[in-house]
């Protein structure tokens, strides 16, 4: 049989389709840029990553956050004594009235008073127990370990006297008295039960003249009881119980100087020493997070972190405590992974790595400092190897100062550690809601805008296929600028799952205010074919 005749084109398209078809090839596809110019929203797990405002980030440790809205490498902690062989159970500050200010410790039977020199120990008889809190008085400090008796030092006395009442799980100075609250009345704990000082003002007067108790009575669906008290100004006093909040109100009576009324139902504060006095209020610790309240209502503060925040460890609950910066207006809380740092006049968090802290206190103390040192009378005891500048007359200092194990330390902007400990720095970028899992992107090009007197290093990492995080810049070099900012650029050919990175500071306390990465997208991949 004989059959048509194949031209050489027919042959030709028979061979090309024997070999399989071809693929268009489409237009190139222009280059992809994210820029972060702004890192003054801090940390934000509030929602999803990719929804984050671009300013924030949804992992950030070790980094502050500078006036330029910069992003810089935290404060370290210099250990400036060791105390052992004593294990401090709590540190408080006790300002005398002649501006002179001490470092009060206690180690049971030891009292540790700490002021130029190393801490001097006393053996004062202390009972054991881990709960002590403090007032400062008129120049008295007021305490208690909530399981003995209420106590009462003078400043700079090398001995203690009790008062032969109480105990109480929490005290205050309010309307010129001493409240306790959760106080032993007739040798039973009442967790309901408020008293207060007589009317001459000595904080060993429990029984005389104008001093009396109460208990805070109302409808609840289950029990209740007092956590803190702490002063809001000079007219209200805040108290915090587990499940309620109650407000305090000075009378000028003087058999009754406050009167108390429920305020908050079913909002209550977890732990004693996360309740701190600050401006306008009092912030501590509840179920819900961080909160704020005002006298009159509340707010909660730690939206933005409360994803990792909560659940709160309740088996670990005393290793949570706070401190209040009166300079930076901030409120400090530690717990027993990270401390969290959160500044009211930005409404933003920052976290540290900083773990295992028992207590911190902050000075605040105006001061004359000449380079004689400090005049007679001024004294505040923070000076010589302390680490305090030397600045001008009538200059105001605060510096954060943190018990933690057995040694004490303060703030040091020169050094990369929290007692020895390396700071582990890291930015994570927020994620970008216009990338599809599993696109591809090649990076091409890294640009941070920094400012540093210093050289510094870093790593920046990018996120694989798999979820994992390979890295694209080893050991990076940021050379030293000065006073002037500069822009390096890093160019790169590697390929990654998205244009989210995270960059990690190695070495330097370098200030980045800017970092933009730009890359090609790739073709999604085809499915492999058997």
């Amino acid at each position: 049989m004989i059959g048509k005749k194949l031209t050489l084109g027919d042959r030709l398209r028979d061979f090309v389709s024997s070999i399989g078809i071809g693929r268009a090839i489409g237009p190139l596809k222009p280059e992809f840029k994210r820029k972060f110019l702004d890192f003054s929203k801090g940390y934000d797990v509030s929602v999803s990553a990719q929804l984050i405002d671009k300013a924030a980030s949804p992992f950030m440790q070790d980094l502050d956050i500078d006036h330029k809205n910069r992003l810089k490498r935290m404060s370290g902690i210099e250990s400036i004594e060791n105390l052992s062989p004593k294990t401090p159970e709590a540190i408080f500050t006790h300002a005398g009235l002649d501006l002179e200010t001490e470092f009060v410790m206690f180690d049971a039977p030891y009292m540790g008073i700490k002021t130029t020199g190393v801490t001097a120990w006393y053996n004062v008889g202390l009972p054991t127990g881990p709960a002590w809190v403090a007032c400062n008085h008129g120049g008295t400090l007021v305490f208690t370990n909530g399981f003995t008796s209420i106590y009462v030092r003078d400043s700079l006395a090398i001995i203690i006297t009790d008062a032969t009442f109480g105990p109480a799980r929490t005290l205050a100075s309010f309307a010129g008295r001493v409240f306790a609250g959760f106080v032993t009345l007739g040798g039973i704990a009442e967790p309901l039960a408020m008293a207060w000082t007589g009317a001459d003002g000595l904080p060993t007067n429990w029984t005389g003249l104008g001093s009396g108790a109460e208990f805070l009575l109302h409808d609840v669906a289950e029990g209740d009881w007092i956590v803190a008290l702490r002063p809001i100004g000079f007219d209200f006093l805040a108290i915090l119980l587990r499940k309620s909040i109650w407000i305090g109100r000075r009378t000028g009576d003087s058999f009754r100087p406050v009167d108390f009324a429920p305020r908050i139902p079913g909002l209550g504060c977890v732990s004693e020493r996360t309740a701190k006095a600050v401006r306008g209020g009092v912030t501590f610790l509840s179920d819900d997070g961080v909160v704020f309240f005002d006298g009159s209502g509340a707010a909660s503060l730690s939206r933005q972190i409360d994803g990792d925040l909560l659940p709160i460890d309740f088996t670990k609950l005393a290793q949570y405590s706070a401190t209040y910066s009166p300079i930076t207006d901030s409120y400090i809380l530690f717990t027993p992974t990270c401390t969290w740092i959160y500044e009211f006049k930005f409404n933003r968090w920052t976290r540290s790595s900083l773990s295992r802290v028992i207590q911190a206190v902050s000075m605040w103390n105006p001061a004359l400092i000449s380079s004689s040192g400090l005049p007679a009378g001024w004294g505040i005891y923070w000076s010589g190897s302390w680490g305090v500048e030397v600045v001008s007359s009538n200059t105001i200092l605060s510096d954060v100062v943190i018990l933690r194990d057995s040694e004490i330390g303060k703030e040091n902007s020169e050094i990369t550690t929290y007692f020895g400990v390396e700071q582990v720095v890291e930015w994570d970028s927020p994620v970008d809601e216009t990338d599809d899992a599993g696109k591809l992107f090649t990076y091409k090009k890294i640009v941070i805008d920094y400012q540093s007197d210093i050289a510094a290093t870093f790593n920046l990492l990018v996120k694989n296929y798999d979820g994992t995080y390979k890295t694209i810049i080893a050991a990076g070099t940021l050379p030293a600028t000065g006073a002037r900012k500069i822009s390096t650029r890093f160019t790169r050919n590697v390929t990654g799952d998205s244009l989210d990175f995270k960059f990690i500071l190695l070495t330097g306390f370098t200030c980045i205010s800017s970092i933009r990465v730009s890359g090609e997208p790739r073709e999604e991949r085809l499915p492999a074919t058997v």
